[in-house]
């Protein structure tokens, strides 16, 4: 975790953002590591003829947020925490019969990176079917923003963050 107060800062007010929709842990520990904060968000939904015990389908959709606070992002640090994403991330999911989508996202706020990160981000993907499909996928989402440069990376799966926590940013810096 990172010693730079502004870093940690911004992360929980990136966290409080999501505060509506996401049940929330602050701090939280993950893989041995102690992140900024924890959300989750989970919404089911079916439908019925007549009666709800004659179901037509049913489904439900997850997503898990991970706010790390670090000082500097290197491209080391980044693939330990996509790593993590893999392993740790992966095996806490629950996976039912209802279960369509999860979504692992990862929000790293860094006070310097590395030139090459923006690249790395974007290059980034991970995507898990579980029985075929069947029992649906999930997909990793990051975004990392970096406040000395007032920058925000995502990959394909995180445009939607990125933007959240574009618009986080700047309100941040503003003040």
């Amino acid at each position: 975790m990172a010693e730079n107060s502004q870093t940690e800062e911004f992360a929980l007010r990136v966290l409080e953002a999501h505060r509506q929709n996401f049940d929330l842990e602050i701090p939280y520990r993950f893989a041995g590591q102690e992140l900024v904060g924890y959300g989750a968000y989970h919404a089911e939904a079916s439908s019925y003829v007549l009666s709800k015990k004659a179901k037509l389908w049913e489904i439900s959709a997850h997503e898990y947020l991970y706010v790390v606070a670090v000082d500097h992002l290197d491209e080391a640090t980044l693939d330990q925490w996509v790593a993590r994403m893999k392993t740790e991330g992966i095996a806490a999911l629950t996976i039912d019969e209802n279960h369509m989508s999860s979504y692992l996202s990862l929000v790293i706020i860094a006070s310097t990176a590395d030139p090459a990160i923006a690249r790395s981000v974007k290059r980034s993907r991970y995507r898990k079917n579980f029985c075929g499909g069947w029992r649906g996928w999930a997909d990793l989402r990051i975004a990392v923003a970096v406040l000395s440069s007032s920058s925000v990376y995502c990959n394909r799966q995180g445009r939607l963050l990125g933007q959240t926590l574009e618009t986080n940013l700047q309100k941040f810096l503003e003040h």
